[in-house]
């Protein structure tokens, strides 16, 4: 939530941002809207949500065969 609302919300002031001429300050960043579960969400190198598959996989893994 914006930090108005956020001190609205924890009892720092009494009175909503929507019933005073709140102004942030100079140094607060804008709101941004939280992206997870859209398009925009971070899929980090790997995910099967960023390329849709599996990266092959290396190192010392044998993948289990019945009968070996």
């Amino acid at each position: 939530i914006p930090p108005g609302w956020h001190g609205w919300m924890h009892h720092r002031t009494d009175t909503p941002p929507s019933k005073e001429n709140y102004a942030a300050k100079e140094w607060e960043k804008a709101h941004r809207a939280n992206p997870t579960g859209s398009p925009q969400a971070y899929r980090p190198p790997g995910s099967l949500s960023a390329t849709g598959e599996r990266p092959r996989v290396t190192g010392d893994y044998d993948a289990w065969t019945p009968g070996n």
